[in-house]
């Protein structure tokens, strides 16, 4: 039979066959999935959906997605003679393997092939409809093409042909699909946490089989100009990456090609244990008389079928141990512990404890829940048709075994290896945690999550197994409706399902901190996974009733044996448990639903809407501001309760009289009493959107004040559907200050995204107002000075905290009581805390410093005392002094490392608690660094308040990492600073679009953490450090009372120029007025000994300069600037060496030399060396000699 004829019936039968049109809609409906939901980012104006960059990466993701369709392909193709018993006839004939296995592997290629060649004619055809042309720009031939040469060809050439091998080399059809989720995850792995997660793009982008690490890249590098118009270039990275993995496949396939044989395999190759030739004979006595069978009395009852259950499920457990499939997971394993180091490093990779919470974590994130659904999905197939694949099935189901005992020994038999892999799970987390150096391993963590509330989850997911593939009946169509039950339960919001009653298994998440446990996010789980587990079982007798036993397998021959067999122990268990899944169905509906409101995602864009519509005229009406809060707080952890009775006073500091009050709340507290110091009369009192409008009897003249008295209590009835809330627990209670009234209209609780705006038809806004928006530099209305007083009232073993200098404590009735109250006026900006707190305590001159810590957690509190007392110190002295007696850090639940600078009283979350400097190779004392910054907020960003507009974030969070900066120099030199400055500066090597606005506009947080510090530490380097404190001295003195106009980035820049040389004016506007960026590169350069000793380098480099607008313009821009050329001698591979030479030079554009003398041989040239200015390509900065 010739190569093509075999191709052409390959590709016939496979094409005739339901199953593969099945795969292909999975694939193409989960491709156009994919592409829609890049439409929201097309409406941003990033780019079209027919962009060269889109188009290629719709089209490596449909090649992910069509794995599925390419494991069913190959796994078939690969074992079907042999399932079908044909090989004895085929393989006695003249096949040639070259045609026998080639035409089948072009045939499944081709289909692959045209699956992706269909996703993309789509894309083209889609982008020539009228009425999505919004969606489309203009059509590229190079973006289709692109997009099939090195990612359609390629990725189908390497998915087809390590499955096909693979299918080929175990005979087992099944190895297609462990190859294909093996594949995907590897794909996800390099993408998502080897570049995402360790920074690694370099290696993710050679190592990723998909290339969307690639894609990924480009999305974030390129501008939008080219997003839109730009193209997929095949650079050194993309050639690579198909190369390796081309040959790789290819090498694979040759492999597989040459180890497959026409010689029929027809049994084991161990030695018979009783046919040796040596010693058989055939018995000469032959039994004449019969034999009379004894009688033996038979017994059915439940001690029977328990100890055929347990036998039947010990065997299971036997067969799929030996199997060897499961071994998929220590491989998961081994390649967590090795990424373990990288992935749980802290921030700017300064090493942490690896609590067990933590680890227990990261291996979920590793995958464990995808390899665990994949084993579930594959042996539920396994055991049912375990039988019938070996054709043992008639005098399986000829036994006198009932059907409820199939059943359950098989899914007992997969429980036990469940719960083995488990115990692998913990195994995993043990070693991680001791190749960590973790102090503490916590095993009853261990047993309560990976035993309790993650083995439920895994028998849930085992019981819908199971009954979708007895009620499908082929074994392959039951993987993928398993795949596409997998993506429901777990991606539910694609679908817009939102309540976990709608979602198979869903339930509120639970959480643990070490300072609160669980606290009370254990029982809404529990009622749901109740709800669902009494489903399971309703699943469970659904498969036993449909259970397949005999040769009759259609499905109405099954449904109506099912209500033949529904009498008896089904009825006694599934009535009783329908009944319960009412009642416990109806309970939880109870709760979320009508103790608690319950809005939808759609449901909460839409009262988003309408409050802009209803209220959205008011939101430039005159209010009167906040100057005093008093609180009375009554918190009552054990019950989750607090009561909260509040005063405040609101002066009029507008020129207008005042008649209208507007009154925000929140869903968590509605205020029950309100109350003013003046007449008034309630307009609306709208509970459900949280805004109320009182008119005064007597309008409010400017410069008067009125109160108002509230009563608020937290006191959450019930749970909702996720689950309950977390403000007042046990152990650790945490209450924000936004969850009490505030004046006026909230903008916050607007829709900004742009396409739903105008879905909506609301009117288009920027997302933060414009820098040169004056009338927003005079709102004060968040950005006020308040007088704070406030009295907590908690159990006896607690401690609250708040805001201001405790002035007494006492106890009464058995409870704890702290009187708080504010030497000075403070931003409005306050939290209130109660815990069994430890207090480490010390002073700087009058200033008391207290830090309430969780009793073990003490690691880094010296450092964090030494970097507040530092930072009064040095801030004191070079801004303004501390205005407050007292300063405290207050640690509180939470898994993350962040610190709140709030004033008086900062918080941190108890995963602070757990970084070790002291193991960091790079003696880099990061708590110090962090808790400086967080002082700094004292001045800047409550001192020192900025307008809410562009630009915002470099007054507040610039200002804060510039002056921690400043203080790390000044406390432990300028060689610790500069290790602390290259970590900070290894964002910069993330990918990244140059297309930005100037710094003075920025908002988002890599320009706020990291390009606004780095400008200002510029600046002082060019200028000196005394000259930009000074600058920022006089902005505190300008803003110091607080009145309007409040600052803004360009009141910074103007004391700046103040201070900074005419010669140096041109660097603030490139830092600050522009997005600039300098190319620079060092070319060949020359040394040469001179005749008097020294040695004369001929340094030769090129520069160039652009500014890179926000849409991706690029301008060059002229060179006369002054920078940094240096020389270096004895710098070995990766270290610069001893510096010879260190000068500033004024360069020109384009190509330079510049000679210089140096006293020793030199070895290592540099422009820029310490990267004061912003290159994207740092490296070729330097150049051996």
């Amino acid at each position: 039979m010739r190569f093509r004829e075999i191709f052409q019936f390959e590709l016939k039968y496979q094409l005739s066959r339901p199953a593969t049109w099945i795969f292909i809609v999975v694939v193409l409906g989960f491709s156009g999935l994919a592409t829609v939901s890049l439409i929201d980012s097309v409406k941003e104006g990033g780019y079209f959906l027919n962009s060269p960059v889109i188009v290629s990466l719709v089209t490596a993701v449909s090649s992910m997605f069509g794995l599925l369709l390419t494991a069913a392909l190959c796994g078939n193709a690969a074992v079907r003679d042999r399932q079908a018993g044909m090989e004895p006839l085929l393989f006695t004939t003249s096949l040639g393997k070259i045609n026998y296995l080639g035409g089948r592997f072009l045939a499944l290629l081709s289909i692959n092939f045209m699956v992706l060649l269909v996703i993309i004619l789509s894309l083209f055809l889609t982008s020539l409809i009228p009425a999505l042309h919004e969606y489309f720009g203009p059509n590229y031939f190079t973006s289709y093409t692109s997009a099939i040469l090195y990612f359609a060809i390629p990725n189908t050439l390497i998915t087809s042909s390590f499955l096909f091998a693979l299918s080929l080399a175990t005979r087992k059809s099944m190895a297609a699909f462990l190859g294909a989720a093996l594949l995907f995850m590897i794909a996800l792995f390099t993408m998502d946490i080897l570049a995402g997660e360790i920074g690694k793009w370099a290696l993710a982008k050679k190592l990723d089989l998909s290339g969307l690490t690639i894609l990924k890249e480009l999305r974030k590098v390129q501008t939008p100009l080219e997003l839109k118009s730009g193209f997929v270039a095949a650079d050194k990275f993309l050639f690579l990456n198909r190369l390796f993995w081309l040959a790789g496949s290819f090498v694979l396939l040759a492999w597989a090609y040459f180890s497959f044989s026409f010689k029929l395999q027809t049994g084991s190759k161990r030695k018979s244990r009783t046919n040796n030739p040596g010693t058989s004979e055939i018995p000469k006595k032959i039994w004449s008389n019969g034999v009379a069978a004894p009688l033996v009395q038979r017994s059915f009852d439940l001690r029977t079928k328990i100890r055929q259950v347990t036998y039947l499920s010990l065997s299971s457990f036997r067969s799929m141990f030996k199997g060897m499939v499961w071994l998929i997971y220590p491989a998961i394993a081994v390649l967590s512990i090795i990424a373990s180091k990288e992935v749980l490093e802290g921030q700017l990779g300064v090493p942490m404890i690896p609590t067990t919470y933590v680890v227990i974590g990261f291996l979920k994130a590793m995958g464990t829940g995808l390899v665990f659904a994949l084993l579930i999905t594959y042996y539920a197939g396994d055991l049912i048709w375990k039988e019938r694949d070996s054709r043992l099935n008639e005098i399986n189901d000829a036994a006198p075994v009932k059907d409820s005992v199939l059943f359950l020994s098989k899914f007992f038999g997969l429980a036990i290896l469940l719960f083995f892999l488990q115990l692998l799970v913990m195994c995993t987390g043990f070693i991680v945690q001791y190749l960590l150096d973790s102090p503490s391993v916590d095993l009853m963590l261990y047993l309560k999550v990976l035993f309790g509330l993650r083995f439920f989850d895994l028998l849930l997911f085992t019981a819908v197994a199971f009954l979708v593939h007895v009620l499908v009946n082929q074994k392959y169509v039951g993987h993928l409706v398993l795949f596409i039950m997998f993506f429901y339960m777990y991606f539910p919001g694609l679908m817009n399902l939102h309540h976990n009653l709608l979602i198979y298994g869903a339930a509120p998440e639970w959480f643990y901190s070490e300072i609160s446990g669980f606290a009370s996010s254990i029982g809404p789980w529990l009622w749901f996974k109740f709800y669902w587990a009494v489903w399971a079982i309703l699943l469970a007798l659904v498969s036993r009733l449909f259970w397949v036993r005999g040769k009759e397998s259609k499905f109405s021959r099954r449904y109506n044996q099912a209500k033949e067999n529904f009498s008896g122990t089904p009825a006694k268990v599934g009535l009783p448990a329908l009944l319960v899944v009412f009642l416990v169905g109806g309970y939880v509906f109870y709760n979320t639903n009508v103790l608690n409101d319950y809005n939808s995602v759609t449901e909460k864009t839409e009262r988003k809407v309408l409050y802009e519509n209803k209220y959205g005229n008011f939101k430039n009406a005159l209010q009167p501001i906040l100057s005093e809060v008093k609180l009375q707080v009554e918190l009552y952890p054990e019950e989750q309760a607090a009561e909260i009775k509040g005063t405040y006073k609101l002066v009029n500091k507008t020129s207008e009289a005042i008649d209208t009050l507007h009154i925000s709340t929140t869903s968590d507290v509605d205020p029950e009493k309100m109350k003013f110091s003046e007449e008034t009369s309630a307009v609306i009192i709208d509970n459900d959107l949280g805004h109320r409008i009182y008119r005064l009897k007597k309008p409010l003249l400017p410069g008067d004040s009125l109160q108002l008295e509230f009563l608020a209590r937290l006191d959450q009835k019930g749970f909702s559907n996720y689950g309950r809330n977390q403000e007042v627990v046990a152990n650790g209670t945490y209450i924000g200050y936004h969850l009490l009234p505030a004046i006026g209209y909230k903008e916050g609780r607007e829709i900004s995204d742009k396409a739903q705006r105008e879905k909506f038809g609301l009117p288009l806004q920027s997302r933060v107002p414009s820098l040169y928006d004056r009338t927003r530099t005079m709102d004060i209305s968040g950005a006020e000075k308040i007088h704070f007083e406030a009295v907590l009232g908690t159990s006896s073993e607690q401690t609250a905290i708040t805001a201001g200098t405790l002035k007494r404590s006492w106890k009464e009735d058995d409870r704890n009581y702290f009187d708080y109250a504010t030497d000075v006026p403070i931003t409005h900006n306050y939290e209130i805390f109660s815990a069994e707190y430890k207090l480490h305590e010390s002073s700087w001159n009058d200033v008391d410093i207290q830090i309430f810590y969780h009793p073990g957690h003490t690691r880094n509190l010296e450092r964090m005392l030494h970097g507040v007392q530092a930072s009064l110190e040095y801030f004191s002295e070079n801004f303004s002094p501390y205005p407050h007696s007292q300063i405290r850090l207050v640690e509180f639940p939470g898994s993350g490392v962040g610190l709140n600078g709030n004033p008086v009283t900062m918080s941190y979350t108890e995963g602070f608690s757990f970084f070790a400097p002291e193991k960091d190779h790079r003696k880099l004392d990061f708590p110090f660094a962090v808790t400086g910054h967080e002082v700094a907020h004292q001045w800047w960003g409550n001192e020192l308040r900025p307008a809410y507009i562009e630009g915002a974030p470099i007054l507040t969070e610039s200002l804060a990492w510039y002056s921690s900066w400043m203080l790390v120099k000044n406390t432990f030199g300028k060689e610790h600073l500069e290790t602390l400055l290259h970590v900070m500066r290894m964002e910069y090597e993330s990918p990244r679009s140059p297309a930005d606005v100037p710094l003075l506009r920025a908002t988002d947080k890599f320009n706020a953490y990291r390009k606004g510090p780095f400008a200002l530490y510029t600046v002082q380097e060019y200028i000196g450090e005394e000259k930009v404190n000074l600058a920022l001295k006089r902005l505190l003195e300008r803003f110091e009372s607080r009145e309007p106009p409040l600052p803004t980035t360009l009141d910074l820049y103007a004391e700046l120029q103040q201070v900074t040389p005419d010669s140096l004016q041109y660097l603030l506007h490139d830092l600050f007025a522009q997005n600039t960026f300098w190319e620079m590169e060092a070319k060949e350069s020359v040394v040469t000994p001179s005749k008097n000793g020294k040695w004369e380098v001929t340094f030769n480099f090129e520069i160039k300069k652009i500014a890179v607008d926000e849409k991706g313009v690029v301008t060059e821009l002229p060179v006369a600037d002054y920078i940094d050329l240096a020389v270096y001698a004895n710098s070995p591979e990766g270290d610069l060496g001893e510096l010879l030479y260190l000068k500033r030079h004024r360069i020109t554009s384009g190509e330079n030399s510049v000679t210089i003398q140096v006293n020793k041989e030199p070895d290592l040239v540099g422009i820029d060396p310490n990267h004061l200015l912003i290159d994207r390509e740092p490296l070729n900065n330097f150049k051996k000699l």
